[in-house]
């Protein structure tokens, strides 16, 4: 299923990002304390091999962005309530990669997760729960992100679709859904969709996913040059994901 959008690229500045081929991934599937299976495809929606054509609007400028893209969110409550672990204290789940480092989370972003040695950690939105993870060449990037409340009722595969919708439109100029799938992660079911991203001609795979955990939003972002895509969800990105940790709600 092609997409287009009127919104110009807006995003990461792709941070001199990323190419592209033609190799699908819809569910990277970790499960808690078991090993980091290769990606593994599942149902699709959209054609097996898209290819995605440029459709105007600028041409990103390489190089780290002052502001990360902000898809809707729902406003949580102000109340005070009781939080169930002590922010900053928390250790990811599983066996973490010898040499990789640690992010433990704050109040805004609850969360411990593992993330390789090279990379940069940018918390200069964790006080709106949204942590950016860039490899050392900058040509991989990691988000993940609290959504705020849920609506009552909505369905997984709308709220799905709406969390990649939110970023493709401000990361791609066209966008070929290929899979769709769940990802198994922090003792919750990920709703996940990856697809093709033309960005003003530089191809990409965007692969998203989405929960929720006592009706708030948890969503991860992994973006990649295509044709590394499923090498760098084997060394970065399950593994990553593997460890996530998600021990409040903000």
């Amino acid at each position: 299923m092609l997409r287009r959008s009127s919104r110009c690229l807006c995003l990461l500045t792709l941070l001199g990002l990323l190419a592209c081929g033609n190799q699908g991934f819809a569910a990277v599937t970790v499960r808690e304390g078991s090993p980091v299976p290769e990606p593994t495809v599942t149902s699709g929606r959209g054609a097996a091999n898209p290819t995605p054509a440029a459709r105007g609007g600028t041409t990103p400028t390489p190089g780290r962005p002052e502001q990360q893209p902000t898809p809707p969110r729902q406003s949580r409550a102000t109340a005070t309530r009781v939080r169930t672990a002590t922010p900053g204290t928390q250790n990811p789940l599983g066996t973490i990669p010898q040499g990789w480092k640690i992010y433990r989370g704050t109040a805004e972003s609850p969360f411990a997760i593992a993330y390789p040695p090279d990379w940069q950690l940018d918390d200069s939105q964790a006080n709106v729960g949204r942590i950016v993870f860039t490899s050392a060449g900058e040509s991989e990037v990691a988000i993940v992100d609290t959504v705020g409340d849920v609506p009552p009722g909505i369905s997984p595969s709308v709220l799905r679709d709406r969390w990649f919708e939110s970023w493709a439109d401000r990361l791609c100029t066209q966008t070929a859904d290929e899979e769709t799938g769940t990802a198994q992660a922090a003792g919750l079911t990920f709703a996940t969709v990856g697809g093709l991203c033309d960005a003003n001609g530089t191809s990409l795979y965007l692969y998203t996913g989405i929960a929720q955990r006592d009706g708030a939003g948890w969503g991860f972002v992994f973006l990649s040059r295509a044709p590394r895509f499923q090498d760098n969800a084997r060394l970065y990105f399950a593994p990553m994901l593997g460890s996530l940790n998600i021990y409040d709600n903000p």
